[in-house]
């Protein structure tokens, strides 16, 4: 009895962590990720809906000398593929 007391406020839990997180809570995340990784600013990280297929959203950041970084987020707040560095055109 107590084991499924448990169980079901631990599902609870991880059921109103993923309908309250916003977009705001991953950019946020992914620009801090973004910020320790290279030194760069909040500033330079925004988001959109993603076209990836399992992602609900795509942090982009963009350096000011155009290098950005991709960074590919699922409903849970996870990274669904690693990030992708992309360097700027000559």
């Amino acid at each position: 009895m107590l084991t499924t007391a448990l169980l079901t406020v631990l599902a609870f839990r991880a059921g109103w962590r993923v309908a309250m997180m916003t977009e705001t809570d991953v950019i946020q995340a992914f620009a801090q990720h973004y910020m320790q990784e290279t030194g760069g600013a909040k500033s330079e990280c925004a988001a959109a809906p993603s076209a990836v297929p399992g992602a609900w959203t795509t942090v982009q950041c963009t350096q000011l000398n155009g290098t950005e970084r991709l960074y590919h987020v699922n409903r849970f707040g996870a990274q669904v593929f690693p990030e992708r560095h992309m360097e700027p055109q000559s």
